[in-house]
Parts: structure tokens; C-alpha cells; sequence
């Protein structure tokens, strides 16, 4: 089969790339390549699986050096799964790692170790691989990126940066600043108080603040005994400092969609109306802001009874149907 398109998936602040499985392989199986990495200190990944962040441009690194891989590695997608399906021939044992244990050849779970040794003065971006993907067009087969939460924040914010690359944004309850002239509805626990946590930050960045397992996630109570069995889901505490990322990260994106004029890939935001993490207006609001941006296409589900952890609600099958009609839609 032919592969319609690639997608890259990031996850959400103390999860791994294996949350994504109930979408993935339903995306796998309609014949897209499937592609996603634990971040740092995250998963199975580099580091401590503590969900500690020490800033969000060192993700937003990690992202951009797992796409570059991808997309500026293999000239011609189909060419490299003959190359995959070959060596899969002659060594059974993969570099890709199989969280769900469910054998997939375009459901690729990525682990990457590349900020293993990496600090906040270590240059985040060499300006040759900036100018090398800035200059990119758009590859023979469409490029889709997809977050969830804090993914999807990250997923903005490369969507923005390289247009010309990025076709396709789907972003699962992303995190983005309000502002107080947006008529809000709604209200989140964790991104209400972001004047209080900078100024504790300042003093006690390692302090622990919030815990995400004890926030509502979903309504389903067998997913949410499975979200608590999870050993590769971080249950601690949310340091002051990670905390503090998600709300700069947050009003960057909400910045950089006021300020630029222009938004070139098609986007779809999904939200539950009962998020108490990301509000729903995080999503209206960008949506708002997307209208003025002469945007190709964007569209905006909101789900009322749904938690912030949609792809693991009662009904988590009526988002994970949208997902798939949008992208048959747009990729053709």
C-alpha cells in the first residue's frame, strides 16, 4: 500500500508516545505512517522518567531534530519503507520501540536520547539545520503533525515556525494563553495562575505544585485504572519549573498566532468542554485567531461530557472517527 502521508504525534507533559496507540493504529491501518517520540525525561526516553521540564525550547529541539531525521533524511517515502521492509527480513529485532507489543510496520514508536547530555546553554538550533529545514518545501507526500496537550502547544508552534513543510495540525486540547478581552466560559486549574507561579518559580523551580493524575482526565473508569497502572506515566507532582514551561510555552503560541499574518497548514483542534486542565476556549481562541490568518482550512470539535483526555473517554471513538474523516478529507 501506498502511504498516503506521514504523521508525527507528541504526547502530553508526564505521558509516553504510547498513549497515542488508539488513534495510531487506526490511522495505521488507513494507510498512513505513523510516527512518535517520548520527550525528554518522559517514557522510555533519555533522562529521569521524572516529566521533569527544565524548558520547553529543549523539547521543541528534540521535535525539531526527530522531524529532520524524518523528513530531510529520506527523500522518497516509499523508497524507505521497501529499505524498512528489507532490513525487517533480515533482523528481527527492530530500533523501533513497540510499546503495545502490536507488530505494525507503519506504527513506528520512536524513543530518542538525543538531549541526553544537553544543557539550557548549549545552543538549541544550529543556524545551518534552521536554514536547511526554513528553506524545505513541501516534500512529495504530506507532512502531518499531531499533539495532545502540551504535544499539541509544541505542535502549534513548529506548524507556525515551518509552514511550507508542516501540511497538515491536528492539536488534542493544546495550551494557550487566554487573554482577559477573549469573553472566556471556561477556566483551567493549571493555567489560571501564571503570574503566582512565575514569582514562586523564581525562588523554588524544583518545588512540586500539581499532580495531572489527580486532575479529572476522563469519565471512562476502566481507562482511568489503566492511566494509574501506566508505569511509564510520571505520578509525581508537576515542579514549579514544568508548570511554569507549559504557561510560557502557552503565551508563546498565543503571541505568535496574534503577530503573524499568515497560516498556511490546515489545522483541526478537538477539546473536551469539561477540561479542567486546558480550558475549551484555548482551543475557540485559537480558532478565533486562525480566521484572521487567511488560513487554508481549519476546523474546530468541541466534545460536551469529555474530559481532557478525549482519545480515552466513554466515547472516545466519535473524536478519534473526526480525526480520520478530516484527514481523508485533506489528504489526498
Amino acid at each position: 500500500m501506498l502511504s498516503r502521508a506521514k504523521v508525527f504525534l507528541l504526547h502530553e507533559v508526564n505521558e509516553h508516545l504510547g498513549r497515542w496507540e488508539p488513534l495510531a493504529m487506526k490511522m495505521a491501518e488507513q494507510g498512513y505512517v505513523v510516527y512518535a517520540v517520548d520527550f525528554y525525561n518522559h517514557g522510555r526516553s533519555s533522562g529521569t522518567p521524572s516529566g521533569y521540564m527544565e524548558h520547553w525550547k529543549l523539547l521543541e529541539l528534540q521535535v525539531k531534530l526527530f522531524l529532520e531525521n524524518e523528513i530531510l533524511t529520506h527523500a522518497d517515502l516509499n523508497q524507505q519503507q521497501h529499505l524498512e521492509e528489507e532490513e525487517d527480513e533480515s533482523d528481527t529485532s527492530s530500533s523501533s520501540d513497540v510499546y503495545s507489543g502490536k507488530e505494525s510496520q507503519q506504527w513506528k514508536l520512536w524513543k530518542l536520547s538525543t538531549l541526553q547530555e544537553m544543557s539550557p546553554y548549549t545552543t538549541l538550533v544550529t543556524e545551518e539545520w534552521e536554514a536547511k529545514l526554513a528553506s524545505l518545501q513541501r516534500t512529495s507526500y504530506p507532512i502531518v503533525l499531531g499533539g495532545y496537550g502540551f504535544g499539541a502547544t509544541m505542535a502549534l508552534l513548529l506548524s507556525l515556525q515551518y509552514q511550507e513543510v508542516i501540511h497538515s495540525t491536528i492539536a488534542l486540547a493544546p495550551y494557550v494563553h487566554i487573554p482577559t478581552s477573549f469573553p472566556s466560559t471556561t477556566s483551567s486549574m493549571l493555567l489560571s495562575q501564571q503570574q503566582l507561579v512565575k514569582s514562586i518559580n523564581y525562588f523554588f523551580p524544583m518545588l512540586e505544585v500539581v499532580s495531572m493524575n489527580t486532575l479529572p482526565q476522563t469519565h471512562d473508569t476502566q481507562q482511568r485504572k489503566i492511566y494509574n497502572q501506566d508505569s511509564l506515566i510520571c505520578k509525581t507532582k508537576l515542579r514549579c519549573n514544568t508548570l511554569y514551561q507549559i504557561l510560557d510555552a502557552a503565551k508563546r503560541i498565543s503571541q505568535l498566532l496574534m503577530e503573524t499574518k499568515l497560516w498556511c497548514p490546515h489545522a483541526l483542534l478537538l477539546h473536551g468542554v469539561e477540561d479542567v486542565c486546558s480550558p475549551a476556549d484555548a482551543s475557540r481562541y485559537t480558532t478565533h485567531l486562525l480566521t484572521d490568518k487567511n488560513s487554508h482550512s481549519f476546523t474546530l470539535q468541541i466534545y460536551p461530557d469529555m474530559y481532557h483526555d478525549i482519545l480515552h473517554e466513554i466515547n472516545s471513538q466519535k473524536p478519534i472517527e473526526d480525526v480520520m474523516l478530516w484527514l481523508a478529507k485533506h489528504i489526498r
